[in-house]
């Protein structure tokens, strides 16, 4: 009897853990295909260092201080055929696109400017500001996992005149696909995500009246975000963010609006997940 006991224990022993080892398989398996992530994908963030390029020049008509991020392949996945390193790469591409395109059509101003100063009298010299345009940058990334990366660039051009204007443009991608993240992609499905920022936003301007367009008879303010509206991503939200001009005067500067995980954690996507 004892004997037939200790079998009938050992084959139930056998059957729980087989189906612990299968229920942990299955549960996996449904992960890794209900969120399209591979397990090399699950370490696109680590296959890369964070270093930094510079492009300075600086003469009597022209100077950049340019300074931008450069996602070096790390060695040990520099020579694997993965998709994700081509991702990466395109990245890399498309920054330094932006930004010796910019640094190209400054420096080309400043040559045509210099031929401009340089045909002038001795008179008509003495009556001409002698112009130095500029080009300078300052970047960061201020999103670097879960697959996605976000690097907002900020450019200050100065090409004659009162003053400069600077622009700031992002790179939101997602690693995973190369896609760039657009800002509803960063909401959960089936949130009116328009109407929430732009409830938001408009809050926001009525407390700051001062300095924005605000009720100006015939200038046009804020209305609402457009389709393909400018963000970036930080580890506790997101930040929408407006060109010079657009909806609040010069000396306002870029027009910000961080949307909180802590405040608008219901609506927006769970990146940690």
């Amino acid at each position: 009897m004892k004997k037939l006991n200790y079998i009938i224990f050992l084959c139930l022993s056998i059957i729980l853990i087989s189906s612990t080892l299968s229920y942990a398989d299955i549960d996996k398996s449904l992960y890794l295909t209900n969120t399209h992530i591979s397990k090399d994908n699950l370490e696109i963030n680590n296959m890369y260092s964070i270093e930094s390029k510079t492009l300075n020049e600086e003469s009597s008509f022209f100077k950049s201080n340019i300074k931008y991020p450069y996602l070096k392949i790390k060695d040990k996945y520099s020579n694997k055929k993965n998709k994700s390193v081509k991702v990466i790469q395109d990245i890399n591409n498309n920054i330094q696109s932006y930004i010796t395109g910019n640094f190209s059509k400054v420096k080309e101003q400043a040559k045509q400017y210099e031929d401009y100063y340089n045909g002038l009298t001795s008179k008509e010299k003495e009556n001409t500001i002698k112009y130095q345009f500029e080009i300078d940058t300052d970047s960061e990334v201020s999103y670097n996992k879960n697959n996605l990366i976000s690097v907002p660039i900020t450019t200050y051009e100065f090409t004659g005149g009162a003053h400069g204007m600077t622009y700031l443009t992002s790179f939101n991608y997602n690693l995973s696909t190369g896609d760039e993240i657009q800002l509803k992609d960063m909401f959960k499905k089936d949130v009116d995500y328009v109407k929430i920022a732009n409830k938001y936003i408009s809050s926001q301007i009525a407390k700051d009246k001062d300095n924005f367009f605000y009720n100006d008879p015939g200038i046009k303010g804020f209305t609402t975000i457009s389709s393909n509206q400018e963000f970036y991503i930080t580890n506790d939200g997101i930040v929408i963010y407006f060109p010079l001009y657009s909806i609040a005067p010069y000396s306002t500067g870029i027009p910000k609006f961080k949307m909180t995980y802590k405040e608008f954690g219901k609506y927006l996507i769970d990146l940690d997940k």
